[in-house]
């Protein structure tokens, strides 16, 4: 959750990334088609979740009335309309640009408590997220900024509500005293003494109701154990050194070994060697006798080879291309005598890897048919799964790709009734053709892609519990290799 705290010429922001969005929408999971508890038990916890539920409401107001205004406003004659730019700004939560916002606002910025144009430039420049991965439209971050410089303006001026405002005046400000006073019932609230938060004594008055709702319900608690397999595969650059030898005379070589030594092109005397940035992989030989680990035999009147595949660790290139020379020694003995020669070197580039930092989102509450209601039917509504990339790395990440299978039911101990199914994908939010494969194409340095997919239960249900593992493959086996930064 984020709130503002203002006194006359300054404000700050405060964060602890709580989750509106999801908040409002459990206010509404108990009354869905619950059967009737006893009367007074019901009565008692729909009371406290009232209660609950309006303190919270003031608490996501006095958030909103910062960026845009109350969500909900009631007319004399009864009328209620939402405001959708309030709307606009649940579920934010991003750390990151709130810092660039705080950084704007600070008694060091060029425009002091104001956003100067340039400031304003670096606020709209990457869009603020929300727990969905989607992002707050641009357009409400304009009206942001301008209700922000507004208020202040019409601080100094004295005008500290709606009622002080004079008639042409811009009514995007934040009336203090609206604020002042809904922060006030927030403090005084009785749930906001004895809980950690108001969202966290709603979610009890919410426990609370499904007790009771469920109090009368006949029936057993079913566990089910699902799971998704998913690959995510990009390109990496690798080398490939290959040495040819000829051996033109009638006598084998024997004990032929290849040492290969790397070094940075701009220390030429190797004070540095650099082998140890690299995972180099066994020896492929053609026309040569013996195993891969060396000692080969090349027989007489043959031209044979031997290759490399290798690859560079991050920390080869950790921020820019950097030349590496790549050459080393041959050595053979023939005819019981034996020789050592240097080989002629060449240059490599090894750019900057990328490094993937990936986080899962997936909801808690699905869904679909009721199965306390078995004359009717409800329809299953799409839930999402949602993974959102992010590049951390100075090198691109290429050609990223990313499958996914369908859901398999693992433990179903109780043999439940129950089916998921992938309905559709998006890329960056939006709607391609629905398949279980996305391709991504390329992700730049320091840049985000988010993929989301829905998914269908066929039944009602809860998710308790999420974990996520990942195993990493390379052709050379080397998990210093991988590119994964965190999951």
């Amino acid at each position: 959750m984020c709130t503002t705290l203002c006194e006359p010429g300054s404000c700050r922001f405060v964060c602890d990334s709580k989750n509106f969005l999801h908040s409002i929408v459990s206010v509404a999971v108990p009354a869905k088609r619950a059967l009737a508890p006893s009367a007074d038990t019901m009565d008692a916890a729909q009371s406290s979740l009232v209660t609950a539920a309006g303190a919270f409401q003031q608490q996501l107001d006095s958030f909103t009335m910062v960026f845009a205004g109350s969500i909900i406003s009631t007319a004399v004659d009864g009328t209620v309309t939402t405001n959708a730019d309030a709307v606009a700004w649940l579920g934010l939560n991003d750390p990151d640009w709130l810092g660039r916002v705080q950084a704007a606002t600070s008694d060091q910025s060029d425009g002091n408590i104001y956003i100067t144009p340039n400031e304003a430039v670096n606020i709209t420049n990457v869009l603020p997220l929300r727990d969905d991965l989607s992002t707050v439209p641009l357009e409400n971050v304009r009206k942001f900024i301008a209700r922000w410089n507004n208020t202040f303006m019409y601080y100094d001026m004295n005008i500290r509500s709606s009622a002080d405002l004079p008639a042409g005046k811009d009514p995007n400000f934040i009336p203090y005293v609206m604020l002042e006073s809904l922060w006030g019932a927030v403090f005084n609230s009785s749930n906001f003494q004895s809980q950690a938060s108001l969202e966290s004594s709603m979610l009890s008055a919410v426990d609370d109701v499904n007790t009771a709702a469920s109090s009368q319900q006949a029936g057993t608690c079913a566990h089910v154990v699902v799971q998704i397999t998913q690959q995510l595969t990009l390109t990496r650059t690798a080398f490939d050194g290959n040495l040819q030898i000829q051996n033109s005379g009638d006598s084998p070589l024997t004990n032929v070994t290849v040492q290969m030594l790397i070094w940075r092109s701009d220390d030429p005397n190797k004070t540095d060697v650099a082998s140890s940035q690299f995972v180099i992989g066994n020896a492929t030989t053609t026309n040569m006798l013996g195993g891969a680990s060396g000692a080969w035999i090349v027989p007489g009147k043959t031209t044979s080879s031997v290759s490399y595949l290798f690859m560079a660790l991050r920390s080869a290139a950790p921020t820019a291309n950097v030349i590496y020379s790549v050459g080393g020694t041959l050595s053979y003995v023939i005819a019981g005598t034996e020789f050592s020669v240097s080989l002629y070197p060449d240059t490599i580039t090894v750019v900057p890897d990328p490094a993937l930092n990936i986080k899962y989102f997936w909801t808690e509450q699905v869904f679909g048919d009721d199965p306390f209601t078995p004359n009717v039917l409800e329809p299953s509504i799409p839930f999402p799964l949602a993974v959102l990339i992010y590049n951390s790395g100075a090198g691109k990440a290429s050609n990223l790709a990313m499958s996914s299978g369908q859901i398999s039911i693992t433990d179903n101990q109780k043999g439940l009734l129950v089916s998921f199914a992938i309905t559709s994908s998006e890329l960056n939010y939006n709607e391609i053709s629905p398949t279980l494969s996305v391709t991504i194409g390329d992700v730049a340095p320091f840049s985000p892609v988010a993929v989301r997919w829905y998914l269908t239960s066929s039944l009602d249900g809860t998710f308790s519990n999420f974990s996520v593992s990942y195993r990493y493959n390379t052709p050379l086996g080397d998990l210093r290799l991988s590119v994964l930064e965190s999951l």
